[in-house]
């Protein structure tokens, strides 16, 4: 039973403060409200990281399903299709045999 609820001579015996007890319920209802908040900024956050995960789950359902293959890079943690990588490679041979190995100066910034 609250303070404020007994009679004036209880209440001065007790050291009661109207205006502290306010202001300290006021404080308890900021705090609890500023929680929630935070609360439902922490949840957000996890359903747009849950959404995210499942799309490149997704996406990487999709491409296996029809046909492709992946690796995972042991150095980066990067998914990769090893034909595309291997295509890549061979192109870029070609062009080096082609035109020589590309110097600083002209590299692309």
């Amino acid at each position: 039973m609250p303070l404020s609820e007994f009679g004036p001579d209880i209440q001065k015996r007790f050291g009661y403060d109207e205006a502290k007890a306010k202001a300290w319920i006021a404080e308890q209802a900021r705090q609890q409200a500023e929680a929630a908040k935070a609360e439902e900024a922490k949840r957000e956050q996890q359903a747009k990281q849950g959404a995210e995960v499942r799309r490149r789950v997704q996406a990487i359902a999709h491409y296996l399903d029809d046909g492709g293959h992946v690796a995972i890079d042991p150095r980066t943690g990067q998914i990769y299709d090893p034909e595309i990588e291997a295509a890549r490679r061979s192109q870029m041979l070609k062009d080096v045999q082609r035109y020589g190995r590309p110097h600083p100066s002209h590299s692309p910034r």
